[in-house]
C-alpha cells in the first residue's frame, strides 16, 4: 500500500474549522508509533481525523500540533 504524500484542507468536526488534513500514515510515522498506538490516539479524542469515502484516515494537522 502507497503511503499518500498529499495534504487537503477540510473542516474538522471537533476544531470546528477549516484546517489542513494529514494522511494517517504520514502522522503515524510522524509519531514513529504502532497501529494501536495511532488508534488509541483517535478513540481517545486526542487526534481528530476524518474517514474518506474511498476509505483512507486524515488526520487534523492542528490537533497533532496541540497534543
Amino acid at each position: 500500500m502507497r503511503a499518500e504524500t498529499t495534504t487537503f484542507r477540510a473542516r474538522c468536526q471537533v476544531c470546528n474549522r477549516e484546517v489542513e488534513m494529514l494522511p494517517a500514515d504520514r502522522v503515524r510515522a510522524v509519531l514513529f508509533i504502532n497501529e494501536g498506538a495511532f488508534e488509541r490516539l483517535i478513540d481517545d479524542g486526542v487526534l481528530h481525523s476524518i474517514l474518506t469515502v474511498s476509505g483512507s484516515l486524515w488526520v487534523c494537522k492542528e490537533s497533532l500540533i496541540a497534543g
